[in-house]
Parts: structure tokens; sequence; C-alpha cells
């Protein structure tokens, strides 16, 4: 298993953040890539809060585990944007580290997964494209969304991080909302949430679903019953475990 730990990047503003990456030993030819990004509102949190992902990686595929600008160092959709810039640094970079990114996954939780949906529903809306590597895709071919919100025009126990995020934006808010997008086409989801979560209610889960049906897509849904904000057991993590490998 090989480490490449805080990788630099510079952001727009001469922001700096880093990249983790994991990569299991043996054929790069063969090795996928999970991008994942980390929750913590959209105001906190770093790529290091969910600090697991070695098990992951003994299943066979890489991990890459992502920082964005945060809400007080930029407007969304700076943090779509940058998010977009490291998938195309994922198949910039796929051969200097030894996986392959044809096929990318991402995953987040709360505001990182969030984040992983708004990838998917804006695949091939080049004008979220911004920064460098622009001659690869941030096409995304599979999400794992983690208790995400879909709406943030209807989310009062996050509207304090909401406003911030957006500046008080209205039409922002929408912007930032996955289920007020029209994608050019959806990749396959795999939505986990749970029943007693009080930070971001199921509702916006369960929205998200119908949306993704109404437009047609491949998508696995799981409630988890009395799973609050932030759950882990086994069932979950074989689930998403099966998802990650069968869209691979």
């Amino acid at each position: 298993m090989n480490f490449y730990l805080d990788i630099p990047f510079t952001f727009p503003g001469n922001i700096s953040k880093t990249f983790d990456l994991i990569v299991p030993a043996g054929n790069s030819a063969k090795i996928p890539l999970l991008v994942w990004i980390h929750g913590g509102a959209w105001s906190g949190g770093e790529k290091r809060i969910f600090n697991d992902f070695e098990r992951f990686v003994y299943r066979g595929y890489a991990v890459l585990s992502i920082d964005y600008r945060l809400s007080n160092e930029a407007v969304f959709p700076a943090q779509l944007e940058d998010c977009k810039t490291a998938i195309r640094w994922a198949r910039a970079n796929a051969e200097k580290y030894g996986y392959n990114a044809e096929n990318i996954i991402v995953g987040g939780s709360s505001a990182g997964g969030h984040l992983a949906t708004l990838l998917g529903v804006t695949n091939g809306k080049t004008e979220y494209d911004v920064g460098p590597y622009k001659n690869y895709s941030s096409d995304v071919q599979a999400v794992v969304d983690l208790f995400g919100p879909s709406d943030l025009r209807n989310l009062p126990t996050l509207q304090d991080a909401i406003n911030k995020l957006v500046n008080n934006d209205e039409s922002l808010a929408m912007l930032a909302s996955p289920v007020h997008h029209v994608p050019v086409y959806v990749p396959d989801f795999l939505i986990v949430h749970g029943t007693a979560d009080r930070v971001v209610p199921i509702e916006q889960s369960r929205l998200l679903k119908t949306y993704l049906f109404e437009l047609g897509a491949d998508v696995e849904y799981l409630e988890i019953a009395e799973g609050i904000h932030g759950f882990d057991s086994s069932e979950f993590y074989n689930i998403m475990n099966k998802f990650i490998l069968e869209h691979t």
C-alpha cells in the first residue's frame, strides 16, 4: 500500500489545500479510483475527517481524499469547481501514481455527499470546469451520497451554514441544490441516510431519490433504521463497498 499524503494544490485566490492518495500495490492498469469529499457544513472539516480509508484500499481500489475551499474562503460554486478540478487532476495524474481513472467513483458524507451529488448531476456541464487540466474530463461514473443535502432552499437545520455558503443569495441556493439541476447525463447512485438524522433530515435523500428516478437513473437507496448523522455499521460498509466494486 502506497501513501501519498498532503499533495499540495493551489486553488483560485492563492488558497493552498492538499490531497491524500492511497494506492494499493498491484497492477496499476486495473486499480480503480474512489474520490472522497469530506463534510463539515461547507465551513469546516478536512480531508482526514474520515480516516479509515485503508479498509477500502484493502479491497483493491485507490482512494483520493480531497480538500476544497470552505465557505469562509469562497462563495459557491467555488466548492463545486474545486471538486471538479480534483477529478481532472486525478485523471491527469493517474499514470504517475499508478491507478486507472477511466471510471471514477465519487463519494462523500453530509456536505461532502452534497458536493459528490452535484458532481454527478453536473456531468457534461463545462461551465463549472474552472482551473487547470481542462483537457481532462471532470465527469464521474458513479456517486456515493451519505446523508447529503439535496435542496438547500428547504433545509432550516442548516440555514446559517447555507447562508454563509451562498452569501444569502437565493439564486445561488438554487444553483447549489442538486434537485434543481437538469443533467446532461446522470451516473449511477448509492444513497444512504439514517432515519433519525436531525442535521440533514431524511426527507432530503427521499427527495433526491425521487428526482433521480424521474431522470431514469439507476439508484440504490438505503435507509438506516434509527441511524443518526454520521452513522457507521458493517451493513452500510458492505453495501457501499459492493456498490463501488460493481462500478469499477
